[in-house]
């Protein structure tokens, strides 16, 4: 990595702050929430700010695990760090094939002020994409690939309890259908997504649009991360 003077750093994979609420040693037992916000509101949020829908979401994200970890006392002093799955095309790229690749952004979960934090999010997530568009999109999936190639090691291993925290939760928004679908008749109401938590990560945030929402599914381990009902509760206030 080349860090600019002055510039917002890239995040790298091992950065993220220690956190027992959430990088702890889990067991099998799991715990779903799930919250459904407005597709438009959010976009209306992005727009108006000037900065990415995913930014934001990850801006409600960021809110919900704060307040969570200051009702525990356990928020680091340090931003919480989010492994982040992300397109890998420049705007106007086509290529076949995918090219999905995983980013790490702080979360400015120590800035107390919600639109200080949003930028602090946004500024992250750019300083990635500023790296990643300057290079080929072959060079782009190899590079990142390697880059997440020891994090991945730790997490399968069974270790990521024992070490250092290669981020302190994956936060993924995949986009859906846009408008209802049906089955003989039925209309879907809604889809959430359910993710897998492993050892070293109680919790996966995972979020799919659908018919004008955004669903938000929150796996997490039921020892590790009780009341997990919370965060669904806080990012729908945020």
């Amino acid at each position: 990595f080349h860090r600019t003077p002055g510039a917002v750093p890239v995040v790298r994979p091992f950065e993220a702050p220690n956190s027992a609420l959430l990088n702890g040693r889990v067991t099998g037992a799991r715990r779903i929430a799930t919250q459904q916000l407005e597709l438009e509101r959010v976009k209306r949020v992005a727009k108006r700010q000037g900065v990415s829908l995913n930014d934001v979401f990850l801006a409600v994200c960021s809110a919900a695990l704060r307040r969570r970890l200051l009702a525990s006392a356990a928020l680091p002093r340090t931003s919480l760090i989010a492994g982040v799955p992300m397109s890998l095309r420049a705007e106007g790229e086509f290529a076949a094939g995918n090219a999905v690749g995983f980013v790490w952004a702080a979360l400015g979960t120590h800035i107390a002020y919600p639109l200080e934090r949003l930028s602090a999010i946004h500024a992250s997530m750019n300083a990635w994409k500023v790296h990643l568009n300057s290079l080929p999109l072959r060079a782009r999936l190899a590079f990142t690939s390697l880059v997440f190639t020891p994090a991945l090691a730790v997490l399968t291993s069974g270790m990521g309890a024992s070490l250092r925290p290669p981020m302190n939760v994956v936060i993924s928004n995949m986009p859906g259908p846009d408008r209802w679908l049906y089955l003989g008749g039925a209309r879907l109401e809604a889809i959430y997504p359910i993710s897998i938590p492993v050892q070293g990560q109680a919790l996966n945030i995972s979020c799919i649009s659908y018919a004008g929402k955004l669903n938000i599914g929150f796996t997490g381990s039921r020892d590790r991360l009780p009341s997990l009902q919370r965060l669904a509760v806080y990012a729908s206030d945020a």
